[in-house]
């Protein structure tokens, strides 16, 4: 998939994930815009964003890369709730008030979908819940899973409601409330302070059921949000989708171009920063995008080998591995969850694993020689590039296992590729989650019992306890987490081999100003400024 959700390998890979991760399920995507009368841009009010070498619709839930959603969903679908300091931005959520385990919620009143519709109250219950309503259960689960009742929702429940000529399904999770318009309530578990921004997820945005097919998942013909930018035209053949701005601002690009392509000539390349043009500029996003590394097929032998796993972590040179960086993005890890705030005071205080060749020969040497030795691995990955294997550090990676006996190829990315199926023969899988919430638990949640995924974790009792302490008792968080991320980490669940930034090129001489962007992972285009 860092899929979250699903799905830079140096410049360029992206994972999923969080998340995650960020692709899942696979869907059909209206396709019906080829045939639409193009408008002729004026260049000089276009911006150019080249998010990926891998082609993706990028309003695609579960297949597109997190990054994508996040950028494409911000700018036409807008923010429930922002936890940023971004100025003039398009936010539903005007009051907030905490009671225990409640959260009280008041609209704005003059938030309008693109078709002119005013946003209330229920288009945010159906929105929420809208993927489980078609028994997608991709990551709402997760991302709801706080909500009283989310567990035994029941269709025998849905009571629909007509509101301005609108039929709305409503009372399908007994913890959202619709108060009226634009009042709800959240009747929480637990309470959490960062459930708004967890619900504000780019694999939930809000939506106008009525521009939906009646599956609540594919659209009639574009998205429609409520954010600056709104979605006006789609080249599907060659993956170009045309966003056009809801109110003129002086300076801001009138029309955004989002672009899928091995050129990375577009205005913005984000994580293709190798330019040998004067004009562009390269930056680095200083936060944490994601983490990468070896996922294990537990259905299989090998895969619930300790000894196999712990090998593969041991045979690695992590910080060998990151010095192939290009423009050290990559930073040594083997840990769930980085070094970085808000994070850090959750990790596991075990210092991070070294090399060691001999025990790795010594472990591997318990594994049964028939189901590695004179092998060769096909290892699925989620990412942005092609080529995979020309890759410095990738070929690092492979070097470096077989020097204990173990020679894997990877493979190119499949974005229908998004988790282990049944009965499948491959042992591993190269991708990573993302971390585009501060929810510390989030990414641990894809191991447990009920997540997306089914044959990534073992069936583990205590890892099982560990989370469920950590979810549910509050008070002693953090040192449950760290507990949960130590046995995570001496496990080998994932053997985690580094983070990565985003990195981006960016065209100075058109752009004067790319805003306070926080880490690459939603580019938030309605914050760039072009010269006068």
């Amino acid at each position: 998939m860092i899929n979250s959700n699903k799905r830079s390998f140096l410049f360029k890979i992206i994972y999923f994930i969080s998340g995650f991760f960020s692709s899942l399920i696979a869907i059909k995507i209206e396709k019906n815009s080829n045939a639409s009368n193009k408008k002729i841009l004026n260049e000089k009010e276009v911006l150019t964003l080249n998010l990926s070498e891998i082609p993706q619709i990028p309003w695609n839930n579960f297949e597109a890369s997190i990054h994508v959603l996040e950028t494409f969903n911000f700018a036409v679908h807008g923010k429930l709730f922002l936890n940023s300091n971004l100025d003039n931005e398009i936010v539903i959520f005007k009051k907030i008030h905490y009671i225990n385990n409640f959260i009280n919620i008041t609209l704005n009143e003059n938030i309008y979908f693109h078709n002119n519709r005013n946003v209330n109250a229920y288009d945010i219950e159906f929105s929420l819940y809208r993927y489980l309503l078609n028994n997608k259960n991709d990551t709402t689960l997760s991302i709801l899973q706080n909500i009283v009742g989310v567990e035994n929702r029941s269709y025998q429940n849905i009571k629909y409601i007509l509101i301005d000529h609108i039929n709305y399904p409503s009372n399908y999770i007994l913890g959202i409330k619709v108060i009226d318009k634009y009042n709800l309530i959240f009747e929480l578990k637990h309470n959490n302070l960062n459930f708004l921004e967890q619900i504000s997820d780019s694999k939930l945005p809000i939506v106008p059921i009525e521009e939906l097919k009646e599956n609540y998942i594919e659209w009639k013909k574009f998205p429609v949000g409520f954010g600056k930018y709104k979605m006006i035209d789609a080249d599907f053949k060659n993956h170009e989708f045309i966003l056009e701005k809801v109110q003129y601002e002086k300076y801001k690009p009138k029309y955004i171009k989002f672009l899928f392509s091995s050129n990375h000539n577009s205005d913005i390349n984000i994580l293709f920063s190798e330019t040998n043009n004067i004009n562009y500029k390269h930056i680095i996003f200083k936060d944490i995008y994601a983490n990468a590394g070896f996922l294990y097929n537990y259905q299989t032998e090998l895969g619930q080998n300790e000894n196999f796993r712990t090998a593969i972590s041991l045979a690695i040179d992590r910080n060998k591995i990151a010095s192939k960086a290009l423009f050290n993005e990559i930073i040594p890890e083997d840990q769930m969850l980085p070094e970085q705030e808000p994070f850090k005071k959750y990790r596991s205080e075990t210092p991070i694993q070294h090399k060691d060749i001999q025990k790795a020969r010594d472990l591997l040497s318990l594994v049964p020689s028939h189901l590695w030795q004179n092998k060769i691995f096909e290892v699925p990955t989620f990412c942005d590039t092609k080529d995979i294997n020309s890759l410095s550090y990738m070929q690092e990676i492979k070097k470096q296992l077989a020097e204990i006996g173990i020679h894997i190829n990877f493979l190119e990315t499949n974005i229908k590729y998004d988790k282990f199926k049944k009965n499948d023969k491959n042992i591993l899988w190269f991708t990573g989650f993302s971390f585009s919430h501060r929810n510390p638990l989030k990414n641990f949640a894809y191991f447990k019992r009920g997540s997306y995924f089914s044959y990534e974790y073992p069936k583990d009792p205590q890892y099982e306890l560990l989370y469920q302490k950590s979810y549910h008792d509050i008070h002693n968080s953090i040192e449950n987490i760290k507990k949960l991320s130590q046995y995570f980490t001496e496990k080998n669940l994932m053997t985690i081999i580094y983070n990565h930034c985003i990195t981006a090129s960016i065209n100075t001489k058109k752009i004067a100003y790319i805003g306070k962007q926080k880490n690459g992972i939603q580019f938030q285009v309605s914050e760039i400024k072009f010269h006068i």
